[in-house]
């Protein structure tokens, strides 16, 4: 097996992916831009067991022209010949590119996805083009079971579709955080965290669901007026200025603890002094922070409106599953996590057992297996209705303003 796999820009996470993938078969891994407007990464530069090509070097892909990203794209497919290719999603200009590209010449593909039904408004016609473009593709790698489900609804048959897209570097982040803990003291100072405090890290954007999760914090201290525990909200956006006018109309300027954003290396030390995760976004299709918390060994408070929620959360095991609406049942489940030493000791030890099958190698053997079935399942356009939508498709998709 030759695959090729590409994705936007690589983070962390794709790298450790595609590391895990490139152990097994000779890999091309292509990122169409080394930088995000979107993900304020710092281009990683690690050891890569796979072919590693940087297409462009832009501030987001979105300043590139369909007909740069198509030249390059194919141009490096080309060169590097692939039996099979690994596509991010199917609506942007990228990966319309690149399902074209195989098609063309006749190369298997497979669907990457962590859609799920219930993480936007779906709109029947926008459905009935996706079931159209999403027919062209022999098989598809999603992260859990309801990524499974919506592709099923739009089409894909259930036996070609593999498990495992969504996954982090789980010995990276169990590892430091070991490592933290055994030196807590200088660490917590130096980082200047609280002796005691609960963990989110998202962007600072409406759909993270984070003003909500400040009233129900500030409902929390209500019901524990004597608690010691702050809340860290790790990250940042354009939702700062509404978040620190709530965080001071509650009062609570001396309880929440907003440092900013953090690149990679730092996380592990945020992760490792908390006593627990919270992230109750109001829509995501997956939350690889969450994975990231549990590999670090914490309890998780998760909105169901995520779609990790169910394949890593075990309600009242190694967290909760809560409403990311219902306030109040947000600020309960703090409460007991707070009370109970000995709760939040069981939940991290089932985090870490639950999040153990979820690492990279759960990645190459779902792309392995998906690209198997894309083999099986063969290449060919379904269609001639479906080569006009994606030719049009390829053309109008996320374009450059």
């Amino acid at each position: 097996m030759k695959p090729a796999v590409m994705f936007d820009m690589f983070g962390p996470y794709h790298l450790a992916r595609l590391n895990a993938l490139g152990n097994r078969y000779p890999t091309l891994g292509i990122e169409i831009s080394s930088r995000s407007a979107t993900y304020d990464w710092v281009p990683m530069q690690v050891e890569a067991r796979f072919e590693r090509r940087t297409l462009f070097d832009v501030r987001d892909s979105s300043e590139l022209s369909t007909v740069q990203i198509d030249g390059a794209l194919a141009a490096e497919l080309d060169r590097f010949q692939p039996d099979v290719v690994l596509v991010p999603g199917w609506t942007s200009r990228a990966a319309l590119c690149m399902l074209r590209w195989s098609l063309r010449r006749g190369i298997p593909s497979v669907l990457m996805s962590e859609s799920t039904r219930r993480d936007r408004v779906r709109r029947d016609w926008r459905e009935t083009l996706k079931r159209r473009v999403i027919a062209n593709f022999g098989a598809g790698l999603v992260g859990g079971k309801p990524q499974k489900e919506y592709l099923v609804e739009l089409g894909m048959a259930h036996e070609f579709i593999a498990m495992g897209f969504d996954v982090v570097d789980n010995t990276y982040f169990s590892q430091s955080a070991e490592a933290i803990r055994a030196n807590a003291g200088d660490l917590r100072a130096e980082a200047g965290l609280p002796e005691r405090y609960v963990l989110a890290s998202a962007r600072f954007i409406p759909i993270k669901g984070l003003l909500g999760l400040v009233e129900a914090f500030g409902r929390f201290r209500r019901l524990r007026p004597t608690s010691q525990t702050h809340l860290v909200l790790l990250g940042d956006g354009p939702e700062r200025p509404a978040l620190e006018a709530k965080r001071a109309e509650l009062g609570l300027n001396n309880a929440i603890v907003m440092p900013g954003f953090e690149q990679y290396e730092r996380l592990p030390t945020y992760y490792a002094l908390a006593d627990a995760f919270l992230h109750v976004s109001r829509s995501e299709p997956w939350g690889l922070v969450v994975n990231e918390a549990m590999a670090a060994g914490l309890p998780v408070v998760v909105s169901n409106a995520c779609g990790c929620a169910s394949d890593l959360v075990q309600d009242g095991g190694n967290g909760y599953v809560v409403a990311h609406n219902d306030l109040d049942e947000i600020a309960d489940r703090l409460a007991r996590i707070d009370d109970d030493p000995g709760l939040r000791a069981r939940m991290a030890v089932r985090s870490s057992t639950i999040i153990a099958k979820w690492g990279p190698d759960r990645f190459a053997d779902g792309a392995i297996e998906a690209a198997s079935m894309a083999q099986r399942h063969g290449a060919q356009p379904h269609g001639l209705g479906a080569r006009i939508l994606l030719a049009h498709l390829h053309s109008v998709s996320v374009r450059k303003p």
